[in-house]
């Protein structure tokens, strides 16, 4: 086999170059023959180590000058030559007029049997100018789901003219299967690998934190710098060193000499591996705010070092189970970063506990098997080309399949027919009531159908809780595999199909639908995951859910006790005799059997009573209107425009997808609350006696301080809805819970509530401000004044964790203030903001809170750049999505309209008890 690999510059000392120089050098073991074409010639030889039978041919010459030091290879290259017109800046702005010349010819030369592209630019070009008969594949190295819609350009013009795009994960390959939709090449997913070599191991016992990468934003070396200066401060002894080179070195040398930190934090030169540095450390960081497979990662915790990194949308979770082998902060959550650093430079058993967990990961990124996934998939690539010899005929073939379909989704949001049928996915969806679809009854469901299966076929099992609590795991003894693989072929429905792991890392990426294959893929010897993988429709058949359910083969170890073949969160060794002695545990409405240990309540089980609260109005109530313009001829002060804005009232029916969240991802909310202004919604269908509405005059004393149309006057009374428990959540309308929640995600089981702080800050300002910073400031002196503390920022607009008792507390010690909010039929400058933030604080203060963690986006409505930012929310694995209403009327409203409505329909499709029949 001939592959020839296609880099910017082979002088790099980048991630891609390394995983490409590791990929060519497997290859050329096997006797294959291996080519690498350099656009670009910088130093003149590759960074890594390159076997010496793997040729390397440079295109253009582009060595720096003497007094080109600072100038990064675009900047050279522009100087020199100007630039490119075959692809834009935008794309990739490291073309030029030279590349231009000499690439095409260059593209057009290549003899091999699979070209190898690394970037979407390339990839056009390897496109428009290589020979036909060659196989393209593009291995995406870059988080797909991160690149600019300019970067992204090229791939989909290329997409229909390639053979196939490989992703370093599971995450941007299905975003790239909805970003191309039917006019995808084939789509896998091959991770990075480390190499099959001794990794000195860390004592732990260094005082020292290593990172390593690019000086470049994209890895947020300056949010690292902050962190550990802040953490240093109550970690004497500690340092940071960073190798690395790039366009921000100036600039972080200079914020270190700003926090006065150079002598504890080190910016030195990379080197082409670290490991000489491993056994040096004692924890690995990773700021990035986007990452493909970050192979430095792997090969840290191949070393042992416990990781903490940023959860960018794809890389490190992908690698790090948290609190198992490493720390997952939210992405660009500095003070998160501050946090997870001192907890691990603080706590020598913790960095052991990781560490242990650390080196695991090695085996699922070995340089073997991920090379025996690439060779088996160029293989395939080059027999399926013997169908077609010819390139563009294949792209006339894949066109002319196409040119009659509906190139978007059909009704069930499923991809068109012939990918369902490529990917082995399940022609047949289960058909089930609307209410069903939600992710906890699904689940359950599933978990039903598999425990069916396994019970019928006298399978021993038990069920265990997994991490996610909306996906179930049973584990089956491992020498049960004969008879499990043979119940699943006869017995999964049709609606089903069954995805084979490693642990954590997919063998295949295909499902095997056991209605429809005769036989087990050859890699069901090796899986030691079984997912079961369950498509279910609504009986119009307009909505679609999926869900699965896991079943781990739990090996002997060498004592003969059973083994799970990942973590979990209740046990790691069962003897097989305890099996016949096994408990119940109830799910829905089937009973499964499980270890007694998983019956009991465990320590973080947060079990107390715990209501919602929202607040809502419909600005479209005449009588409201009338009242509002009333009382704004009333007013006897001057307030901020805010105050006012018709945007601070709009209803655009946020109300009834916040309930279709709640109902879906928080399941365990005892009662909700919605506070009103004696209004109901048009939608609202009465009956439920878990929905009641409040109006204000129900929780207002004073009757004098009514209508009101301030929030943190509403907010300042809502502990005195009758019945209301005492841990609740505040909601604004506009807050949507995206994904499952737990309520150990807003309270630990022993009362304490969490907060969650956003970066905004609260700065000092004098005159009329914004209602929202007021009240923050007013908040700040009180604490100040009673407790010595100063708080900078606000919260996260999320749901607010609140405890009645604290507000209580807080109405009778602040009396005065909280009168003077009360009274305010508009937000004013003398309010405090009680439930949306100072009741967190105050709490805080007094120990009954601490700080939290959620991943949340806000989607303000009236930016430029909302439908990229919609698309964004629609992938991103956020918790929260909250909706901003712009202060001012856009120019296109009724556009703003229908992208909203689309967009939440889209999201949360799946109505309530609480809604009408439509």
């Amino acid at each position: 086999m001939r592959i020839t690999y296609v880099l910017t510059t082979a002088d790099a000392g980048a991630g891609t170059e390394r995983a490409i120089f590791a990929q060519a050098n497997s290859f050329a073991d096997d006797g294959d023959v291996v080519s690498i074409l350099s656009v670009y010639r910088e130093v003149g030889t590759p960074y890594f180590d390159l076997d010496p039978r793997c040729r390397v041919d440079y295109v253009v010459e582009a060595e720096p000058e003497p007094n080109e030091s600072d100038l990064t290879l675009s900047q050279r290259i522009h100087r020199r030559w100007g630039p490119s017109r075959l692809i834009p800046e935008a794309w990739d702005d490291q073309f030029c007029s030279a590349s231009d010349s000499a690439l095409p010819a260059a593209l057009a030369a290549v003899e091999c049997d699979v070209l190898v592209t690394t970037t979407p630019a390339l990839t056009v070009l390897a496109a428009r100018f290589a020979p036909p008969e060659v196989v393209i594949v593009e291995q995406e190295h870059r988080a797909a789901v991160s690149r600019s819609a300019a970067s992204m350009e090229p791939l989909r013009r290329a997409a229909p003219e390639i053979d196939c795009l490989v992703s370093l994960t599971d995450r941007s390959t299905e975003w790239l299967r909805a970003e191309l939709g039917p006019m995808a090449p084939r789509l896998e997913t091959i991770y990075n690998s480390i190499p099959d070599i001794f990794y000195p191991q860390s004592s732990l016992t260094s005082t020292r934190i290593l990172a390593a990468g690019r000086l470049v934003p994209q890895k947020s070396f300056a949010h690292l710098i902050q962190a550990f200066a802040e953490a240093a401060a109550d970690n004497p002894g500690w340092t940071l060193r960073i190798h690395g080179r790039g366009p921000q070195e100036k600039a972080l040398r200079k914020l270190i000499r700003t926090l006065g930190m150079e002598s504890r934090i080190e910016l030195v030169p990379p080197v082409p591996d670290l490991l000489a540095e491993w056994s040096k450390a004692s924890v690995f960081a990773l700021s990035s705010r986007s990452e493909g497979l970050p192979l430095v990662a792997l090969e840290a915790m191949a070393a042992g070092l416990p990781l903490i990194a940023y959860d960018c949308d794809t890389g490190p979770a992908e690698i790090i189970d948290d609190g198992v082998n490493g720390l997952l902060v939210p992405a660009g959550d500095i003070g998160g970063l501050t946090s997870a650093l001192s907890l691990v430079m603080s706590d020598r058993e913790l960095r052991e506990q990781l560490s242990a967990g650390a080196p695991a990961v090695a085996e699922r990124f070995s340089a073997e098997r991920i090379h025996t996934q690439w060779k088996s998939l160029f293989c395939d690539l080059i027999a399926r080309r013997s169908e077609i010899p010819n390139r563009l005929d294949r792209a006339a073939r894949f066109a002319a399949d196409h040119a009659n379909t509906d190139t978007g989704p059909d009704r069930l949001g499923h991809d068109s027919e012939p990918e369902l049928q490529q990917t082995g996915r399940p022609d047949a969806v289960m058909r089930l009531e609307t209410s069903d679809l939600r992710p906890v009854q699904l689940s359950r469901r599933v978990l039903a159908t598999v425990d069916a299966i396994l019970a019928d076929a006298r399978i021993r099992r038990f069920w265990i809780p997994a991490y996610d609590p909306v996906h179930h795991v049973l584990a089956v003894p491992a020498e049960e595999r004969p008879a499990l693989v043979a119940a699943l072929a006869e017995q999964v429905p049709p609606a089903a199909s069954i995805i084979l792991f490693k642990g954590n890392s997919r063998l295949i990426t295909e499902h095997w639908n056991p209605s429809s294959a005769e036989e087990p893929p050859v890699q069901m010897a090796q899986a030691d995951v079984l997912r079961v993988v369950l498509s279910a429709a609504d009986t119009a058949g307009t909505r679609e859910s999926v869900t699965y359910c896991d079943i781990e083969l739990w090996a002997e170890d060498d004592e003969g006790r059973l083994v799970p073949p990942r973590h979990n969160r209740a046990l790691d060794l069962i003897a097989p005799e305890q099996l016949g002695t096994l408990s119940n545990v109830t799910v829905g409405e089937r009973n499964v059997p499980a270890p007694a240990v998983v019956t009991r309540r465990l320590w973080s089980t947060v079990d107390f009573p715990i209501d919602a609260v929202f607040t809502w109005v419909d600005d479209t109530d005449e009588q409201w209107q009338q009242a509002r313009a009333r009382e704004s001829v009333l007013l006897h002060r001057a307030v901020h425009a805010e105050a006012t804005s018709a945007g601070r009232f709009r209803n655009r029916d946020e109300l009834k997808y916040a309930l279709r969240a709640l109902e879906a991802n928080a399941p365990w909310i005892r009662n909700i609350y919605v506070v009103t202004a004696g209004q109901r919604p048009s939608w609202y269908r009465p009956g439920s006696d878990r929905l009641k509405f409040v109006d204000h005059s129900e929780i207002f004393s004073d009757d004098s301080a009514l209508p009101t149309f301030n929030s943190h006057a509403i907010e300042a009374n809502l502990h005195h809805i009758e019945g209301l428990s005492e841990h609740y959540l505040y909601f604004n309308d506009d807050t949507l819970l995206t994904r499952y929640q737990r309520p150990e995600n807003y309270f630990l089981s022993n009362g304490l509530m969490k907060f969650f702080v956003s970066p905004t800050k609260i700065n000092d300002l004098p005159g009329l401000i914004p209602p929202h910073l007021a009240a923050g400031m007013r908040n700040r002196s009180l604490l100040e004044r009673d407790f010595g503390i100063t708080i900078t920022q606000g919260m996260l607009h999320t749901p607010y964790p609140q405890r009645r008792s604290v507000n209580e507390e807080i109405e009778e010690r602040y009396a005065a203030e909280w009168a003077d909010t009360v009274r305010s039929k508009f937000r004013g400058s003398d309010d405090l903001s009680i439930a949306s933030s100072l009741s967190m604080y105050y709490a805080f203060a007094t120990g009954r809170a601490v700080p939290g963690s959620v991943r949340y986006t806000y989607l303000p409505l009236g930016a430029g750049d909302l439908g990229r930012r919609m698309q964004r929310a629609r992938r991103g694995s956020f918790d929260v999505i909250t909706l901003g209403e712009p202060a001012e009327t856009p120019e296109n409203p009724e556009i703003i309209d229908f992208a909203v409505a689309n967009f939440l329909e889209e999201i949360l499709p799946i109505p309530t008890e609480f809604e009408k029949s439509s």
